[in-house]
């Protein structure tokens, strides 16, 4: 468990893991310098529970990657189960994921991710394609779902420990800089190392809060761009040309690139920032690869991307009002 700022949600997240049904766990929780109460409440639950485990970093990573890779390597089980500090499980959550892991003979076991506000009934995160659920994948042949949106759902899940530390290693080649969302770049790589894997219907409860990365409105989303970069490189350095993967990874960088174009109006960037965002949007455009997704990406956003980000960027705006009437008037999905 990596926690930063969690001191509202830790103590369920805790409990949800202290009601499971079955015993023989432990729980590492590593504290990102949080400047609120979250260190204490771990610390406080840990005092009175031996099967968990506190530890406090000396100076803050600013994501979940670094606490949560260094959780791993303190963990004494040959299993892991990742659950963020803001996020929580049902009371049979490990007892069923378990099962589904020992008869599919799995490596991997992932649930299906539902947004949770702490109160209300979840719903899904997205929707993923349900006709994979139980479906056990070579993990290399799962890398193409989490590709231009996630196909099957990737967090918490259960996962042999030595596949997570071999994994793990091959990301320190790329590590570095804004490691927000470099989960999603390990979580593509563990899959690639796995023998077998699976999703499966089961429920893990993701907290939407507008106060992490993922929701926040400053530079550290655009992080996506270096992810994409990433991704890029371990893609077309494992699967061969004109395979399914290296087109989805170039529309993924693709529709990143507009996204962040989109974010770069939101944000209220300094005059550095900006011209770091800049500099990422225009590596991430060097990379399209336009041979690969003629006729698969919207030729009205390709024609804006060929142009100077100083042109593209307010004509960005028009083409979205343009496409958004469209969609209103017909019904239809805007294309990307």
């Amino acid at each position: 468990m990596p926690a930063y700022n969690a001191g509202p949600f830790i103590a369920t997240a805790i409990e949800a893991v202290q009601a499971q049904t079955i015993d023989g766990w432990e729980l590492v929780i590593v504290d990102d310098c949080s400047t609120d109460s979250t260190l204490a409440i771990a610390r406080s639950y840990a005092a009175s529970d031996t099967r968990i485990r506190v530890f406090g970093r000396t100076a803050p990573s600013g994501g979940a990657y670094v606490p949560r890779t260094e959780a791993i390597g303190y963990a004494r089980g040959e299993i892991i189960a990742p659950l963020d500090a803001d996020d929580s499980i049902g009371p049979d959550y490990l007892e069923r994921m378990l099962g589904h892991k020992r008869r599919g003979d799995l490596q991997a076991v992932y649930p299906i991710c539902y947004d949770w506000d702490g109160a209300g009934e979840p719903v899904l995160h997205h929707l993923p394609d349900f006709a994979l659920t139980g479906r056990a994948l070579r993990g290399r042949d799962a890398v193409k779902y989490t590709l231009d949106g996630w196909r099957i759902h990737c967090a918490g899940g259960l996962i042999d420990k030595d596949l997570m530390l071999r994994s793990i290693a091959m990301t320190d080649e790329v590590a570095g800089g804004i490691m927000s969302f470099f989960d999603e770049y390990l979580t593509r790589i563990l899959l690639y190392n796995a023998g077998r894997v699976a999703m499966v219907d089961e429920r893990y409860l993701y907290r939407v809060n507008t106060g992490s990365v993922t929701h926040s409105r400053d530079i550290r989303r655009l992080g996506t761009l270096g992810n994409n970069r990433r991704l890029i490189d371990f893609v077309e350095s494992r699967y061969p040309t004109g395979s399914e993967e290296r087109l989805l990874v170039h529309r993924q960088n693709f529709h990143g690139v507009v996204d962040a174009m989109r974010m770069l109006r939101r944000l209220e960037l300094d005059r550095n920032e900006s011209a770091d965002a800049r500099r990422q949007i225009a590596a991430n455009r060097a990379l399209i690869d336009r041979k690969i997704l003629k006729g698969r990406v919207s030729p009205r956003y390709s024609l804006l991307l060929r142009m100077p980000l100083i042109l593209s960027m307010p004509l960005l705006r028009i083409a979205d009002v343009i496409m958004g009437c469209r969609q209103a008037a017909s019904g239809a999905q805007r294309p990307r």
